[in-house]
């Protein structure tokens, strides 16, 4: 044997004794070929309002959150809509169906509005200060929206403080010059105004909006499409609404530069929620399909996820869907634990909303998973914790689970997953047709399950696993410390509570650094 073929007879000898050890002390990062995920939970845009209408109009991707008031006197706009029809600058406006009819109890007003608290510009928290702030805004009116010379129609913008008390401008008569055109509106809330609640507040407004009316002596009518554009309140800085870009398209360019190197980048978003705004109910409880808004706002979805290369894990439900119905403004919130514990309700759902759903979507390469429920434990009978009014037996729970994994794998090849509250929980979902499994984390569950985590190999699993939540607020442990008990111990990916997020545990700003550096070194691939 010559001196070369005794060496690497040696070093083959010591690799297969020595890297057994390695792999057993330092698991791979990823199982069966997978590649890490990293990645961020989005709940909170308007928190299930944001995937179709309901009582309170359409707060809906397509729409930035303006959403058209539905309150019994202002019923005269039924539609808002970004689009690039029509700009007075730029390329984009908000598109404003109008059907506004004097003498009309109900449509002789319309309204539309932003929520700050739901839809804040970049940087800004809500309630926000406008004492003494200037605001202007661009409408492009159709023809015949000044109205009756003797009985001029009508502009306002108005604002709303915390406990939704208001201040409306002056009215303002609409000029004939001004149909077809683009004209600035603009008001000053030290300005008198032309209707103010006792209470409200201008140093902490959650609300702006735009108001336009037919003269309460006049029997005209309005309809047609109006234009608005550059909302714009001269804070310091400004804060513009100029309609350039969805809302989630500018978010997910701003979580695109965090991962982009990422091997797999991904955004875990809630879509039924609750129930507050899909998919439709019957009288009995049934599902009964989706409204014309919900594709169309799907749709914006996914094109954004595309354009900026994020990954989607869509949720369908969370626990909250089994409250006890609770109705807001004429939206119920909660209250369809039957689609759970009735079969056949059961069946409506598959048939009418989750097969429509996922067949239309099937060949999506952005959609890399569909999580089927968050945290169903706080809604099962059996377990003990339950957080919810109407909570269902945990094998009615696993039946439905099962039934939503058959129904996805036969339409499509994208994987399907559950997010677990606790680890300690994991066993209750195996055999179910999941393809990976999901728990979350929180500091208040450290007595009983320590962090850092146990070897993914120790949890006698037959799938993959990732950690879907761990908080970014109110807790001992970094970002950076957490992503690295995730790979190092054998998980498929973590993912950070949460971008958008207001609650206790929700702080991306703190996370966001961590996330940087981890794709600086590279730890992602």
């Amino acid at each position: 044997m010559t001196r070369r073929m005794f060496l690497c007879m040696g070093l083959l000898t010591l690799s297969l004794c020595v890297l057994p050890f390695l792999c057993s002390i330092s698991p791979a990062c990823a199982q069966v070929g997978e590649e890490f995920m990293v990645g961020i939970n989005y709940p909170w845009i308007a928190y299930g309002h944001d995937f179709g209408g309901n009582a309170w109009g359409h707060d809906g991707l397509t729409t930035n959150g303006w959403t058209y008031q539905t309150y019994t006197d202002s019923q005269g706009f039924t539609d808002t809509r970004v689009c690039s029809e029509k700009a007075c600058s730029g390329e984009a406006s908000l598109c404003i169906t109008a059907d506004l009819q004097g003498q009309d109890q109900h449509k002789a007003n319309g309204e539309v509005y932003v929520d700050l608290r739901n839809h804040p510009p970049p940087g800004i928290t809500a309630p926000i200060n406008l004492e003494g702030v200037t605001v202007h805004c661009k409408l492009w009116l159709p023809k015949g929206s000044a109205g009756y010379s003797h009985a001029p129609n009508g502009v306002q913008l108005f604002f709303k403080s915390e406990g939704w008390l208001s201040w409306y401008s002056e009215w303002i008569n609409i000029q004939p010059a001004w149909e077809g055109v683009c004209h600035t509106i603009t008001v000053n809330l030290s300005d008198q105004p032309g209707r103010k609640d006792l209470q409200f507040d201008p140093t902490k407004v959650i609300a702006v909006g735009v108001k336009v009316a037919i003269n309460s002596s006049s029997d005209a009518k309005l309809q047609g499409t109006i234009y608005l554009d550059d909302y714009i309140l001269e804070t310091d800085p400004p804060i513009t609404f100029d309609f350039e870009q969805l809302e989630v398209e500018r978010d997910f360019a701003a979580l695109h530069e965090v991962l982009s190197e990422c091997s797999t980048a991904v955004v875990r978003v809630f879509i039924f929620a609750d129930g507050r705004a899909s998919p439709e109910f019957a009288e009995n409880g049934e599902v009964e399909g989706f409204d014309e808004y919900f594709f169309e706002d799907f749709d914006a979805l996914v094109k954004a996820a595309q354009e900026y290369d994020i990954m989607l894990i869509p949720v369908l439900l969370d626990y909250l869907w089994f409250n006890s119905p609770e109705f807001v403004n004429g939206a119920q919130l909660g209250g369809h634990s039957d689609i759970i514990r009735d079969p056949a309700k059961r069946q409506t759902f598959i048939d009418n909303a989750l097969r429509p759903l996922v067949e239309r979507y099937c060949d999506n390469s952005q959609i890399i998973a569909w999580d089927v429920i968050n945290e169903p434990e706080w809604a099962i009978e059996e377990l003990g914790n339950v957080l919810v009014g109407d909570p269902v037996k945990l094998k009615e729970m696993q039946n439905f689970v099962q039934l939503c994994a058959e129904t996805i794998h036969e339409c499509a090849s994208q994987k399907v997953t559950l997010g677990s509250a606790r680890l300690m929980w994991l066993d209750y979902w195996k055999g179910l047709g999941l393809d990976f499994y999901q728990f979350h984390w929180y500091d208040k569950y450290e007595e009983e399950e320590p962090f850092p985590w146990p070897l993914y190999s120790q949890l006698g699993l037959d799938k993959p696993c990732i950690i879907g939540e761990v908080p970014t607020d109110n807790t001992q442990y970094s970002t950076g410390r957490y992503l690295k008990a995730a790979c190092r111990r054998g998980y498929q990916g973590l993912l950070v509570w949460s971008y958008r997020g207001s609650d206790e545990y929700s702080d991306f700003s703190q996370a966001e650094p961590y996330l940087e550096r981890w794709r600086a070194r590279a730890l992602c691939r």
